[in-house]
């Protein structure tokens, strides 16, 4: 099967940005990343916060968020930081595919002709005070 160059060209983008890792991003942000002490590093680096990271060390450790809400604890304005997956699911349906044959009839044929869905599901949240981590909470 050959792909079209324009679908290639499309694609080949996607690729790149889908492998944003924390060493990746880190290189991007290397002056928040270099103001980090050495465990607050390690830590980064392995995908994982601590409390008292900044919004940019999260964002070195875990990427984007997908959503962002605000709120309030304990008396403070808060910030959150929403993570998540992409899920695809599929719902089998049926159809009826009519054709006619040479005398005109009208015949059916069933075809199994299934709808795929895509939703986000949120996972992972992180809890800002000032621009800084005060906690998290899985989904």
């Amino acid at each position: 099967m050959r792909v079209p160059r324009l679908m290639l060209f499309l694609l080949i983008p996607l690729f790149f940005v889908s492998c944003s890792t924390p060493e990746t991003r880190s290189r991007e942000r290397s002056d928040t990343f270099s103001r980090l002490s050495k465990e607050q590093q390690r830590v980064v680096l392995e995908g994982k916060i601590t409390e008292g990271l900044s919004q940019d060390a999260v964002y070195i450790a875990m990427g984007h968020p997908f959503k962002q809400r605000k709120g309030r604890f304990e008396g403070k304005d808060t910030i959150s930081w929403i993570y998540g997956r992409l899920e695809s699911y599929t719902i089998p349906q049926m159809r009826y595919q009519y054709f006619r044959d040479a005398n005109g009839r009208l015949f059916s044929t069933p075809v199994y002709d299934p709808i795929t869905e895509h939703r986000t599901v949120e996972t992972f949240a992180v809890f800002f005070d000032q621009g800084k981590v005060i906690g998290w909470q899985e989904l």
